[in-house]
């Protein structure tokens, strides 16, 4: 930190003595690389600072700290609407293994998906997460995008979710897909891909209500903040009889050997669901082809 000891104790707006000032100097921290550096000096002059009267200073307009540790609004706000987006994939291994890609020319999607991935983790993980995100794009030079979510249920699939606490477990998975979405939507608009059924946790026969994606994606419906666009994508799985959808012998097609991760051709149901954002393309879908 660069500071005259004299000049600051000649200024002493604090009420500070001499030796306080010294000592404030002499145990400064640097600062860290990764803040937000800016040089205030030449609109700190004397002739241009104004005295006021703290106590009765009329309300201020928000402003943000330039030694803020999470900058990621300022650099969306800084970088020019014409830089190109880098938008972000959150989600579990179905998400990581899709191929998720923009159509648009020169967008490009940092994927962040892990196996394994929950709300939970999500919630956990977010701070990182997003300096991450932050990170990438200001090396690339490129804005800040949208940011998709696509957790397809290891939170209601877990062992840990038996019947006995299944209530429970939708209504904290409600409330972190709250809190992770609102954190999102400070920074980008936010997609939430639904979660899926699982081949292996069902009955063949059994229909789309009885579920836990089903009552996942209810709970999704009445947690997510307004503005957060949620795209079911269950139902895709299955198939239609009797104005019910349930699941048939086929659907196992949907389905690698394990029950749980999609094939080309279950990725291909997905992707053509009519409310998936018509920019998203899916790769995986196209493996087979």
């Amino acid at each position: 930190m660069d500071m005259d000891v004299a000049t600051c104790h000649k200024r002493n707006i604090h009420g500070r003595s001499l030796d306080d000032i010294r000592e404030v100097v002499k145990n400064w921290q640097p600062t860290p690389r990764h803040y937000i550096r800016v040089d205030v000096r030449p609109v700190l002059q004397d002739d241009s600072i104004q005295e006021f009267n703290t106590i009765s200073s009329v309300a201020r307009s928000p402003v943000l700290e330039v030694t803020d540790p999470e900058p990621q609004r300022w650099l969306a706000r800084r970088l020019p609407r014409s830089a190109p987006p880098l938008h972000l994939l959150i989600g579990d291994s179905v998400a990581r293994d899709a191929g998720i890609r923009s159509r648009l020319n020169r967008h490009q999607f940092l994927s962040l998906a892990r196996g394994g991935a929950t709300w939970s983790s999500t919630a956990d993980e977010l701070h990182a997460i997003l300096d991450r995100w932050t990170s990438e794009a200001e090396r690339q030079g490129r804005r800040l995008g949208e940011a998709v979510v696509w957790l397809t249920g290891d939170d209601v699939y877990s062992r840990s979710a038996t019947l006995a606490v299944f209530d429970k477990t939708l209504e904290e998975t409600g409330r972190l897909a709250k809190a992770v979405c609102r954190r999102l939507q400070s920074l980008a608009r936010v997609t939430v891909l639904g979660p899926l059924p699982r081949l292996s946790e069902e009955t063949s026969g059994n229909g789309w209500e009885t579920t836990a994606a089903y009552h996942q994606e209810r709970r999704l419906k009445h947690s997510l903040p307004p503005g957060v666009h949620l795209v079911l994508l269950g139902r895709q799985l299955m198939r239609r009889s009797a104005r019910r959808y349930r699941f048939a012998p086929e659907c196992a097609s949907y389905f690698r050997s394990d029950g749980v991760h999609l094939s080309a051709e279950g990725y291909g149901r997905v992707a053509d669901a009519l409310e998936l954002p018509i920019w998203l393309a899916m790769t995986a879908a196209c493996e087979d082809l």
